[in-house]
């Protein structure tokens, strides 16, 4: 009996692309992870989105057996359940939010919802903007994303968080946003966690991502795949380079 096997794939920039601001998927990749589930395999979403900005672009265009969210901050099951939950303190968020003050869009994270401070722009998915960090008070927070003019203001914006509360917190960088979760939170932690949750063996877990912010989930796949275009430190933590997910799986499925 062949022996099943665990994707877990990113989302933006792996399975989802964007054509003139519009979202879709490759048909290629499609019918690949269709196949892929039919032979009795798994396919894991790996984003650093939150559940309620997720689910909804995945509707009708793939299925799949788990998700994985908020930078590893939470893991969902097909049926809805939360099988996996790390949150972050309300007074933490306060006290960051004081000692680091910005005049940019800040997003919070809960399960079902998407809250805005200083909404800047239009968001294609369904968002509740707030005037203060402090209406939040009560609601259990997965993490928030600060959202940046420029890469060069996100990166400086994770070297000062992880300087003064980098015991307390993960930070992480996809392009001109910062994403900020629990300590020990990622997504190659929440990989592994669903690996022995599943009791799979290590061998099995293969992972495919584009950008800096998979590598933790690269590296904790024993099969790590990214992309021909990627950085290279990117691709210095994988096994090989494709030119999409369906070519990856008809490589893994032989």
């Amino acid at each position: 009996m062949k022996k099943k096997k665990l994707l877990s794939a990113d989302l933006d920039g792996t399975l989802m692309f964007r054509n003139e601001g519009r979202p879709y998927f490759k048909e290629p990749d499609k019918a690949a992870l269709a196949a892929f589930r039919q032979a009795g395999n798994l396919v894991v979403i790996n984003s650093g989105r939150a559940l309620a900005w997720l689910v909804p672009p995945l509707e009708g265009n793939l299925t799949w057996d788990y998700l994985i969210a908020a930078s590893g901050a939470c893991i969902l099951g097909q049926d809805g359940t939360l099988l996996y939950g790390q949150t972050l303190p309300f007074a933490l968020v306060q006290k960051i939010l004081r000692e680091h003050p910005t005049q940019v869009e800040v997003t919070f994270i809960t399960r079902d919802r998407i809250y805005a401070l200083r909404q800047k722009k239009p968001h294609s998915l369904p968002v509740e903007p707030i005037q203060a960090v402090e209406e939040l008070a009560g609601e259990t927070l997965y993490g928030f994303s600060v959202h940046f003019a420029t890469p060069q203001e996100a990166e400086a914006f994770r070297e000062s968080l992880e300087r003064t509360d980098g015991d307390a917190l993960e930070v992480f960088v996809n392009t001109k946003d910062v994403d900020v979760v629990k300590k020990g939170c990622s997504k190659g932690v929440a990989l592994r966690w669903l690996q022995h949750h599943l009791g799979l063996d290590a061998d099995s877990i293969y992972a495919v991502g584009d950008a800096a912010n998979d590598i933790d989930m690269l590296k904790a796949a024993a099969h790590p795949f990214t992309f021909h275009p990627s950085e290279d430190r990117v691709k210095a933590c994988c096994e090989g380079c494709v030119d999409s997910v369906a070519e990856l799986l008809a490589q893994i499925s032989e």
